[in-house]
Formats: C-alpha cells, sequence, structure tokens
C-alpha cells in the first residue's frame, strides 16, 4: 500500500565527461526538487513536499527501476535530449517504464524534447504531447517547464478527488474600467503556451444554467479552479470582484493576486490579503517575464494548497493529529472561517507555519466558543511529548552512494531538516557535532531551532547543543555564539587528557597533515562521538560516508557502534545509502556490507592504524574487524529504541520523510515515557 499522494521522477542523460554534470537535464532535476519539494538552500522554508527523486546513468547503464506502486500518482517527468535518444539503454528503459506507468490511469509521463530529436524517441511514448522546449529561448526554458509540470502535477492530485474533472480553470478577476487589458493580455498569454490550462476572462465565460456566485463556488469545491485577481486603481471597489473574491476564498480555491496598481485606491478591498502577491506593471501588458511568473504561482498555489490537505489527512490518519479536526491547506482568515465543516469543528488544523498570536486571537473571535486553531508543529509544540529529552544526530553526505539511488544531497539535507524541524517541536534538545561551513547541517540546526522559537514560542531554553572537537575550536567565533545565544549552547571540547600530559605545548593550529596529527584528530572526534553520547538519551543515524573520513572509523559507524555498545536507544535509517545502509545490513547478520567497505579503506590506511594502535590508542585501537562483529552481535534488539522488528526494517528502507519522522516520533515517545530499557 502506496504511503505517499505522489512521486515525481526526474529522469535525464548526463553529461558524459566526469566531473559534476553541468547537462541542462541536470539543471532542471535540481529545480524540480527545490520548486515541488523544498529548496536546499533555505532551511527554514516549508515548499510543497512533494517528494521528488532522480533517475540518470550513463556509459551504456540503465537508470535505476520505477515501481509503479510507489505511490497513488506516480510522475515520471523525460528530460529528452540527443544523448537520451541516441541511447539504446535509455531508449529502452523510457519505453518500458512508460508503458507501465501508462497502464494506469493514476499515472503520468510527461516528456520534455529538449531536443528537436527528442521525438525519435520509444515508440511507446511518441503518443504523448511533449513540452517542446527546445522552440523557446534558452532563458525561458526553465520556468516554461516548471510551468508546464505544474500544470500536470495539480492535474493529478486533483483528479484524485475529483475523478473525470475539467481541465484546471484560471479565473481571471478583473475590474473592466481599467484592467481588462492586462486580463486578456494573460488570457492570450495562456492560450499561447498550448498547456491544458482553461481561463474564465469573465462572466460570459460561465454557463448560463446557474447564478453567478454558485457557479464560482460550485467549481471552487471541485479544486480546479483559480482565482487570479489583477488588483488595478478600480478593483477594490468593484461589487463584481468583490463577490469574486469573497466566493473563491470562502469555497477555499486557491487565490493569487496580481498588483498592477498605478496611482493607488481609497480604499483596498480587506480581503486581499493572506495570498500569494505578484507586481505586474500596469502600463507593460506585453511583460512576458511577469506573465509567466503570475501563472506559475498560481499552478504552484494550486498544487500547494492540494498537497497540504494531503499531509494534513495522512498525519491525522497516523494519529499526529485529532480525528475530528476540519482541515484548512492554508493559514485561516475571518472569510475561510464560513466554511461550513470550519464553523462546526471544535479543532481547526492549518499548514504550518502559525499564524502570529494577535492575528489568531482576532480569527478565534469568529469561531465557536473553545474552537482550537493549530497547526501540526504546534500541536506537537503544546504537547511536548518528548520535553527534557536529548537526541544526538549522526549526518554526512554520501554524494557518490546518493547517485546510485537516484538521490542528490538535497535528499538528505531535506530527511535532516524536516527531522530537526519536528523533534524541535515535540521538545527535543537536538546534539550535533560539526563545524559551521555556510549551508551546512550545523547552520541549518541553528536555523532552524532559532525559527522554531520565534514561530511557535515553545522549544526548549536549550534548543540545540553544537559539540566542537579540540581541533576544531577555533572556527566557531564569538559572532555566531552570540546571534544563536537564545537557542543553542556551543560545547568546545578539551583535547583528550593523555594527550594533554603528552603534548603540554599542542596548539590546534600546529596539527599537519602528517600521521601524529591524523591520529590526535581522531582521538578528538572520538571524544566528542563519546561527549554526544553522554549528553543524549538517544541517537539518531543517517547517510554517512564510508570513505574518506577522518577518525578511526567513518563517523556514523562509529558514533552508532559507541551508542549501541552504550545501551543508548539508536534510530537508523538506512533508506538514503551510505554507511546507514550497511549499519542496517549487518544489524540484520549481513556484515559482508561493511566489512567489504572498510577492509578496501582500511589497505589505504595502513600506516595510520599501524601508527595509532601502536601509540596513540590508550586501550581503544582500531579495530573494523570487530566493530563490524559486534554490530552483527547486537542485531536489531541491540537498538534498543522502542521500535519492533517491522517498524525498525520500515526505518531501515524508507525514502519517505514523513514516514521516517512517524517511525521516530513513536520510538523516541516510547523512551521518554518509559526511560531506557535496562538502564539503572
Amino acid at each position: 500500500m502506496p504511503t505517499d499522494s505522489m512521486v515525481v521522477y526526474v529522469a535525464w542523460h548526463p553529461d558524459p565527461p566526469a566531473g559534476p554534470d553541468v547537462s541542462l537535464g541536470a539543471r532542471l532535476a535540481r529545480e524540480a526538487y527545490a520548486t515541488w519539494t523544498r529548496d536546499p538552500l533555505r532551511p527554514i522554508a516549508r515548499g510543497i513536499g512533494l517528494p521528488v527523486y532522480f533517475r540518470s546513468a550513463s556509459g551504456g547503464r540503465r537508470p535505476l527501476a520505477i515501481s509503479p506502486d510507489s505511490a497513488r500518482h506516480t510522475v515520471l517527468a523525460l528530460l529528452i535530449d540527443d544523448r537520451m535518444v541516441a541511447d539504446p539503454e535509455w531508449r529502452a528503459w523510457a519505453g518500458e517504464t512508460g508503458e507501465a506507468l501508462l497502464a494506469c490511469p493514476a499515472h503520468r509521463v510527461v516528456c520534455a524534447a529538449l531536443s528537436p530529436n527528442a521525438y525519435q524517441m520509444d515508440d511507446r511514448l511518441r503518443h504523448l504531447n511533449f513540452i517542446r522546449l527546445h522552440d523557446r529561448p534558452l532563458s525561458e526554458q526553465l520556468s516554461y517547464w516548471r510551468w508546464g509540470m505544474t500544470c500536470e502535477l495539480a492535474s493529478a492530485l486533483i483528479s484524485e478527488s475529483a475523478p473525470g474533472s475539467p481541465p484546471i480553470r484560471l479565473f481571471i478577476s478583473h475590474a473592466k474600467a481599467d484592467g481588462k487589458e492586462l486580463a486578456r493580455a494573460l488570457r492570450d498569454f495562456v492560450t499561447a503556451a498550448e498547456f491544458p490550462l482553461h481561463t474564465f476572462f469573465d462572466a460570459n465565460d460561465l454557463t448560463y444554467d446557474r447564478p453567478f456566485a454558485e457557479e464560482i463556488e460550485r467549481s471552487a469545491r471541485d479544486r480546479f479552479t483559480i482565482l487570479v485577481g489583477i488588483e488595478t486603481d478600480a478593483f477594490s471597489a468593484r461589487p463584481w470582484c468583490q463577490r469574486e473574491l469573497l466566493a473563491s476564498k470562502e469555497a477555499g480555491a486557491a487565490v493569487v493576486v496580481v498588483d498592477a496598481l498605478s496611482r493607488g485606491e481609497d480604499r483596498r478591498f480587506p480581503y486581499l490579503g493572506n495570498v500569494r502577491t505578484l507586481r505586474w506593471e500596469p502600463t507593460r501588458p506585453d511583460d512576458a517575464t511577469a506573465k509567466a511568473a503570475i501563472i506559475e504561482a498560481a499552478l504552484r498555489e494550486l498544487l500547494a494548497q492540494t498537497h497540504a490537505l494531503e499531509i494534513l489527512r495522512r498525519l491525522r490518519a497516523e494519529g499526529l493529529g485529532p480525528a475530528a479536526a476540519a482541515l484548512l491547506p492554508r493559514a485561516p482568515e475571518l472569510v475561510t472561517m464560513l466554511q461550513e465543516d470550519v464553523r462546526r469543528a471544535a479543532v481547526v488544523v492549518y499548514s504550518d507555519p502559525p499564524l502570529p498570536d494577535a492575528e489568531i486571537e482576532l480569527v478565534r473571535r469568529a469561531c465557536a466558543p473553545g474552537t482550537l486553531l493549530t497547526t501540526p508543529l504546534q500541536g506537537l509544540a503544546q504537547a511536548k511529548p518528548l520535553a527534557g529529552l536529548r537526541v544526538v544526530l549522526s549526518i554526512s553526505e554520501d554524494l557518490e552512494g546518493l547517485a546510485a539511488r537516484g538521490l542528490g544531497a538535497e535528499h538528505v539535507h531535506d530527511a535532516w531538516v524536516e527531522i530537526a524541524r519536528y523533534l524541535l517541536a515535540a521538545g527535543a534538545t537536538l546534539v550535533y557535532g560539526g563545524d559551521l561551513r555556510v549551508g551546512g547541517f550545523t547552520e541549518s540546526l541553528l536555523q532552524i531551532a532559532q525559527a522554531h522559537r520565534s514561530e511557535v514560542g515553545a522549544a526548549p531554553a536549550e534548543a540545540a547543543v553544537n559539540l566542537v572537537s579540540w581541533d576544531r575550536a577555533s572556527m566557531i567565533d564569538p559572532a555566531t555564539e552570540a546571534a544563536y545565544a537564545r537557542v543553542a549552547r556551543f560545547e568546545r571540547l578539551e583535547l583528550p587528557a593523555d594527550l594533554r600530559a603528552r603534548f603540554p605545548d599542542l596548539l590546534a593550529a600546529s596539527l599537519d597533515a602528517s600521521l601524529d596529527s591524523e591520529c590526535i584528530r581522531a582521538r578528538c572526534y572520538t571524544a566528542m562521538r563519546e561527549r554526544g553520547n553522554a549528553l543524549a538519551q538517544a541517537r539518531l543515524v543517517l547517510c554517512g560516508r564510508t570513505h574518506g573520513f577522518r577518525g578511526r572509523y567513518p563517523g556514523i559507524l562509529e558514533e552508532t557502534w559507541l551508542a549501541i555498545r552504550q545501551g543508548l536507544p539508536t534510530y537508523v535509517l538506512g533508506g538514503f545509502g551510505g554507511c546507514a545502509h550497511a549499519i542496517c545490513a549487518a544489524l540484520q547478520g549481513r556484515p559482508d556490507v561493511m566489512r567489504q567497505e572498510l577492509r578496501a579503506v582500511d589497505a589505504g590506511r595502513a600506516a595510520l592504524i599501524d601508527r595509532f594502535n601502536l601509540h596513540f590508542a590508550a586501550g581503544s585501537p582500531i579495530e573494523s574487524e570487530q566493530v563490524t562483529a559486534d554490530l552483527a552481535r547486537a542485531g536489531i534488539p541491540g537498538l534498543r529504541n522502542r521500535l519492533d522488528e517491522a517498524a525498525n526494517l520500515e526505518l531501515f528502507a524508507t525514502l519517505s520523510i514523513p514516514r521516517m519522522i512517524r517511525l521516530v516520533l513513536e520510538g523516541l515517545r516510547g523512551v521518554a515515557a518509559r526511560g531506557v530499557p535496562g538502564a539503572p
């Protein structure tokens, strides 16, 4: 049974030379993730949250298979260029995958022609309507593709709740006195784009057998109408414009407002707010960039609202929200509280982030006495099921392993951000050992902790503890500590005592690339990991490199091994591959995966291992075989994480971030409520 309502796969043929993939396909794939999932460069932004995965391979290799059962709606976006057409493995893969997906009406295949030769692709795809990117200037291709794809995604999600519904419809609400030219320009722009998107230009486009308001409300309830209000100087004073906007909002339709004011208004219609707003200079009706941005924003708003409802329903079904709550896909306002199911509800749950207190108090006055208005994160924050619990996080990227699984660094970063967000909301304090690289995991954690405190106001006084190993202590400057002083504590660790006695005058700045320096660093990292385990009541493990590391073992491996030896409840998320995947295999009695990785790595570190074990081990030598054997011996029961075997096996494999969060929260609730199993 699929757990996701929709999953998107973006497939492209990479550039053949070694090194970073700089092809147009790779660029579009990264844009897809930022547009429909979340922007990894903006960790506190929510995004739409649609799962997006990658499919890319070259050198005669086929991409990974796609299961038609991965979600209720599986969408394959094929970015077809000359390399893909010329590659027989790709042609066969695309044809077979497309045929399997199209056998189910709920799934879709969307082909984008990056080259005039794209139509020579497999015959099983040639009947599809291609998005013709090669006909457009390079500067327009990105936005045009996002527009077409967003239209397809929204249409697929809507069709589930309204089978047989017509194409998405755009109602262009405008004042004829000064907005008709802009409205006509927008309508003509949509028509010329040749996407399955219909427009209402004015009341004459509606059917004659129903009153106006009834027709608008019926369309909005079917969830395939978007209202675009072109706010010119005359807009707010026109009764029909007011009625169109109010009817759409009350029915829960997607709404986008276009600011096209010239001189201004004597009184702005108060219900133009609480929606996405864009600027269009009224003297430039021919501005194609502005028109494309408006259409894309409208489609994105429809997709975001539709998927937000899916997420809220899933959270409610999984016990992460009140069973009888009314659901709103965007922040409530007075007019949306008039919806029939909302008026009757004792609890109204709307999408994060929460509204400010002053605004929510005003909205609450329109509700029945005692009505609770909340978001999923607020609900967790109010209950605080993990209050007082410290969770130490183990995470790093394995870019090569991610690519082999159809993933990128953005997937790991996204999982990290969302898990941290929910753990903080539940009242946990997060412990992490890392530096402050721009865009790195530590920076993201601190930003999330700060944003959570300002939004929910219920973060623990010490939301995050950042452990800094002795050799990296100078990387944390006082300005950084001051910036996050209200949510985080930076703990600089000392050089292990036996090394201080041995090297009384040693400074971190004097470390170099010598074997002795590397041995000292390894001891410092072990000390940091031991400190993390000592501070925390649980550890969470995600991805991780098995090569190119500094330390006794790969960081994720050492942290997991030490946690299990200590009896610390541990959660291993293995779906993203890397060291965590090898750990999962060992815990299931298959240590050879880890053993082979470590043998290959240790062979290149023989001199370092010998030097460390002879002169720096202090009773804890590097013994990779022993670590692997310990994990296999511990098995799944050794995780002691209050999850049964079936739940742990799902956690080992799932790529669904909501499922990861659900399972981790379930286990941690058990740890917080009943304590660590076997603890004194």
